[in-house]
């Protein structure tokens, strides 16, 4: 090869012991930061600060003006449906909000701090929650995460052999998280972004929603709706999340250009900075289709662990290698996104070329 050198279109100079340059948009600024927690108190601490709640107005369940039994963590407002005595077989009530104890351990009623948010109703069903509301930035999205578990169950501790765990007859219990991108406090509304109902009885995870904001306002929603009357249909939540949120990955491929006869071997890393709660998982897969195969320095995590891609040319003949990186998760649809990957060898020519990384379209 002596006398003979090489040319790539677009080829970039670097510094020597510098590495791969990537151009794109990407490169000319850093992926957006997952943001502060924008919510207030979100980990519903203070134990001693819980107050009654005061409906602006009043309401039937309180006559005497404050819920003495709606004790909200600071922060927190509370919803619910009212019984309606013309339906009793659904036998819905106000539910009683309290501060969770973190003397419970077996099952953890608190996940961290000293307190966590609580409600439930005894022999009866409810369909309730609580809510902020948040200031915020219209047109931007955002990601609301809240962990929560139930106890659902027609024992208590020491009675009939019951425990403080659910069952071994279920309310089914259910439970969602939801936001109002345009910033209403109407629980009913038909502009909130609901997450899916699950259950999720006795062990706290995390129950996740995203919604781009409308308005410079926005309210996010803890909800639960246990169908069948138990004797204990209790909800538990603790350590939310509010934070503005890239919705996707950066849609961009990975592709490297180089010669035939220069092996190349270069490395990106991506930052999983585009999921909502700091516990999200991410998994990520190749296309199983594909002709290359980069070394990936992991195939799962949480938000913040960055990734390594690794493309290497040793030993490719001339032509065009590509693949897909899939990412996803089971917590959070944010985390499903492709980046399509390529490695392109050119042939011979007698021209000088550098080997390059591209990023984006």
């Amino acid at each position: 090869m002596k006398g003979r050198a090489w040319f790539v279109v677009l080829a970039f100079l670097v510094a020597a012991g510098a590495g791969a340059l990537w151009a794109s948009s990407l490169a000319q600024a850093a992926p957006a930061e997952v943001g502060e927690n924008l919510l207030f108190n979100p980990s519903f601490e203070g134990y001693n600060d819980y107050r009654p709640y005061v409906p602006p107005g009043g309401h039937p369940d309180c006559p005497w003006g404050e819920c003495g039994t709606a004790l909200m963590a600071p922060g927190w407002t509370p919803y619910w449906r009212s019984h309606n005595p013309a339906d009793p077989e659904h036998i819905i009530a106000m539910p009683e909000y309290k501060p969770a104890d973190s003397v419970w351990t077996d099952p953890k009623r608190v996940r961290t701090g000293t307190a966590a948010q609580a409600y439930f109703t005894f022999w009866r069903t409810h369909e309730a929650g609580f809510y902020q509301q948040v200031s915020v930035t219209a047109g931007e999205a955002y990601c609301f995460s809240i962990w929560g578990h139930s106890w659902s169950a027609k024992d208590s501790p020491g009675e009939d052999g019951g425990d403080a765990y659910s069952g071994p007859d279920y309310g089914n219990f259910r439970q969602r998280v939801g936001i109002n991108p345009t910033g209403g406090t109407d629980w009913q509304s038909s502009d909130i972004v609901w997450g899916p109902l699950r259950l999720q009885y006795d062990f706290y995870e995390p129950f996740v929603v995203t919604a781009t904001a409308e308005s410079d306002t926005i309210t996010v929603y803890a909800y639960s709706q246990p169908e069948w009357a138990m004797k204990h249909n209790d909800a538990y939540w603790d350590d939310a999340n509010l934070r503005r949120v890239e919705p996707v990955l950066p849609d961009g491929p990975l592709s490297l250009v180089t010669g035939v006869d220069l092996p190349t071997s270069m490395t990106k890393t991506i930052n999983a900075n585009w999921l909502c709660d700091p516990e999200t998982s991410w998994e990520v897969s190749l296309n199983p289709d594909g002709t290359l195969s980069p070394e990936l320095s992991k195939t799962n995590g949480i938000t913040g662990e960055a990734l390594s891609v690794t493309l290497d040319t040793e030993g490719l003949a001339a032509g065009t290698y590509e693949t897909a990186l899939h990412f996803s998760s089971p917590e959070s649809s944010l985390a499903v996104a492709t980046i399509p990957v390529s490695i392109r060898v050119l042939p011979y020519d007698n021209h000088v070329f550098l080997p390059i990384m591209l990023t984006g379209h």
